[in-house]
């Protein structure tokens, strides 16, 4: 390690082992940083893994002592450990953090929806699925319950609120009276102090809302997770079940207006929105691998209930597949989604290269393209293993 690296990791651990909450942030967010924006690899996951062992080690020295246990300190340390243990595939460890800081009740919804990512990610379904569970359970009343009211498009492009002169506005749409608006003693006009009044009771519904609208992101996370789980087993009708499950529990303001950030914008001040990106992507894609589990088994969705669509040929099925996969990579804006979308397109494009004979080439070139894309997406390194093995089925054969 040369001596900017030193100085940089020197660094990093100081900000970590800071008493102020705002430095140690700053570690994270600069190891990450550094993970997202480095092309090479090898330095991303050096920055991660530097971060990770640190976290490691403040894990176990502030959990030594039970008496003088930090509550403040310690679900903030799991849960980053939790983050940095899943990029670099360290399962084990992901999921021992993600269950601490649901045991000490640590932003429990995400928590329990990081659960079940990490268990479809290293194939561990029913985990998975006990995970998505105990996150449905938190909503007693059911997912839907306490829905704020839909919002219109254009009261959403305008950052969620309503339009003026909403009849939600509890103070009745008047501002209180006070002889400084009136505009006959020389105060502002009457329509101006009407807005700013709705304007400002339209805030805070929203913020009141926010709670809710972030755990129902976490629990339709959760179903997409568990309905491609599902799909990769080949139990497409649960599947399709979950996925169902999954579109219930959002609403139509839930959904991205447009793939593009408000200009002036960065992406931490878009955060929701690239939530919901992200959200449409997951949907996608567990929707492409429904179709997909479908089209390799000849299942007829049509006769699920409730039906899925028309009956149609496998290699039609495979078809629609490969257009959600295509859907979830432009909307998704984690590359580890798009890697997953990939690496299924190729998966379909093979099927359909045993088809479809007359256009073997064409879908194994098709197939070729998508691994690759699918390798250079792969920040985890976590397809390895299956793009090695789709690699030798593209072979011909001899």
């Amino acid at each position: 390690m040369g001596l900017h690296e030193r100085a940089n990791a020197e660094s990093l651990n100081a900000r970590m082992l800071n008493k102020n909450p705002e430095l140690r942030w700053q570690s994270i967010e600069i190891a990450l940083a550094t993970f997202r924006t480095v092309t090479d690899i090898e330095t991303r996951r050096k920055a991660v893994r530097h971060a990770f062992n640190t976290l490691r080690d403040l894990a176990d020295n502030l959990t030594g002592n039970i008496w003088q246990l930090d509550v403040q300190h310690v679900p903030w340390v799991f849960f980053n450990l939790g983050t940095m243990g899943f990029e670099l595939l360290e399962f084990a460890t992901a999921q021992r953090a993600f269950e601490t800081c649901v045991s000490f009740r640590h932003r429990v919804h995400l928590s329990l929806q990081c659960l079940a990512l990490v268990h479809f990610r290293c194939g561990a379904f029913e985990e998975a699925e006990s995970a998505y569970l105990r996150l449905k359970g938190l909503f007693p009343s059911g997912p839907n319950a306490g829905n704020p009211p839909v919002l219109s498009a254009g009261s959403r492009a305008a950052g969620g609120t309503r339009p003026h002169g909403s009849g939600d506005d509890p103070s009745g749409g008047k501002p209180p009276h006070n002889g400084g608006d009136d505009p006959n003693n020389g105060g502002p006009p009457a329509a101006d102090a009407v807005a700013m009044t709705a304007a400002e009771s339209q805030a805070a519904e929203l913020q009141q809302y926010l709670p809710l609208i972030d755990r129902q992101l976490q629990l339709a996370f959760a179903a997409n997770h568990t309905a491609a789980a599902f799909a990769e087993q080949g139990l497409v009708e649960a599947a399709l079940d979950r996925w169902n499950e999954g579109k219930a529990c959002t609403q139509d303001w839930l959904e991205p207006i447009s793939r593009r950030s408000p200009e002036g914008k960065t992406v931490n001040d878009v955060h929701k929105v690239d939530e919901r990106f992200d959200l449409k992507g997951a949907r996608s894609l567990s929707r492409g691998a429904i179709l997909l589990a479908a089209g390799v088994d000849g299942t007829d969705l049509s006769k699920l209930t409730p039906p899925f669509e028309v009956s149609i040929a496998p290699e039609e099925r495979l078809k629609q597949a490969i257009g959600a996969f295509r859907d979830a990579i432009r909307c998704a804006l984690d590359v580890s989604v798009r890697a997953d979308a990939f690496y299924r397109t190729a998966v379909a494009c093979v099927e359909l290269a045993n088809l479809e004979t007359g256009n073997v080439a064409t879908w194994r070139r098709r197939a070729e393209d998508a691994t690759n894309r699918a390798e250079s997406s792969d920040r985890r390194g976590e397809y390895v293993p299956r793009i090695a093995s789709l690699r030798k089925s593209l072979k011909p054969s001899t």
